[in-house]
């Protein structure tokens, strides 16, 4: 039920140095809204490892709408690749974090 993406597609833009990030709060299911200053390449945010600051994607899976959530997450732990699942309560919809938008892909 997903049209075809491409790396294009994850491509999150921002004309600011900072960008709000979700921050883990270990061993909570809680999180954090913090600002942090970002990496970017022609305007899109880049991951930064070296910061802990990963992307964060949510696909939407059920009707087609081609709807794609984009954000940064901070503290997961991440230093190279993706991690994705197909389970998140209540949507089920596919959420992915990585420090590559091709490893995402």
């Amino acid at each position: 039920h997903i049209k075809p993406l491409t790396t294009e597609s994850f491509r999150l833009t921002t004309a600011e140095e900072t960008y709000p990030v979700i921050e883990i709060v270990p061993g909570q299911i809680v999180t954090k809204k913090k600002v942090e200053r970002v990496k970017t390449v022609d305007g899109a945010i880049i991951p930064d490892t070296e910061k802990d600051i990963s992307k964060l994607v949510v696909v939407e899976r059920h009707k087609a709408s081609g709807n794609i959530g984009l954000g940064l997450v901070k503290g997961f732990g991440l230093e190279q690749g993706a991690l994705a699942s197909s389970v998140a309560h209540d949507s089920h919809n596919i959420v992915a974090v990585g420090t590559d938008d091709s490893d995402i892909l």
